[in-house]
């Protein structure tokens, strides 16, 4: 799958239903939102030539990371909740773009912490360190810091630090701790310092 072979319902996206998100490839991402980053991306299947997939994330930058994180989405599913479309499909872009218009809407229209924090609130509870470390952090952010202080302590309790990439999520929940138990007026700003990073980082 190539851009130009899905150039036309991305198009239709963004004029129809995310019309101040702009392309960047196989991305259609927002304007950031008090560190909320939305969006879709499209990616192309090792099944064949022809099928490709698409999810929609939210991604709260104050979280340091490297990449594009789809933990905070879901994937976009087709008829019988296959996740795989198929270019030659009849009326591919159609079933898409509603697809799209019902499971995506209500993800991208997370714009702020705070809605962030309802939303998670809102999902089935599965325990999912993403969503804890997201919660917290937001919680934080937004500057209630008691709920974060004990959303980070569930948050570590959940982790396995046996498990490599959750010794990193425990070791930047310590962090956070240490300044909202320490220096809680300076939260706000040094999560906005690793907004910034964490946007020059994934280079959109």
């Amino acid at each position: 799958m190539k851009i130009k072979d899905i150039q036309s319902i991305v198009n239709r996206i963004i004029e129809e239903l995310v019309p101040n998100f702009t392309q960047k490839g196989l991305l259609i991402v927002s304007p950031i939102s008090d560190g909320i980053l939305r969006g879709f991306s499209f990616e192309g299947s090792s099944f064949n030539k022809e099928s490709f997939y698409v999810d929609v994330f939210v991604q709260p930058l104050y979280v340091p990371g490297e990449v594009i994180d789809f933990n905070l989405g879901r994937r976009i599913l087709g008829e019988n909740s296959s996740d795989r479309w198929e270019l030659n499909e009849k009326n591919v872009f159609e079933k898409l773009f509603f697809a799209i218009k019902s499971q995506g809407l209500p993800v991208v229209n997370v714009e702020t912490p705070e809605a962030l924090c309802s939303w998670i609130d809102s999902l089935p509870p599965v325990g999912d360190v993403y969503s804890k470390q997201a919660k917290a952090y937001s919680l934080a952010y937004t500057g209630r810091f008691d709920e974060a202080i004990a959303e980070l302590a569930s948050l570590k309790l959940a982790l396995d630090l046996k498990v490599p990439w959750m010794v990193v999520i425990d070791q930047r929940a310590d962090q956070l701790l240490e300044l909202l138990r320490k220096n809680p007026s300076s939260v706000n700003e040094k999560m906005k310092v690793w907004s910034k990073e964490t946007l020059g980082r994934l280079k959109l």
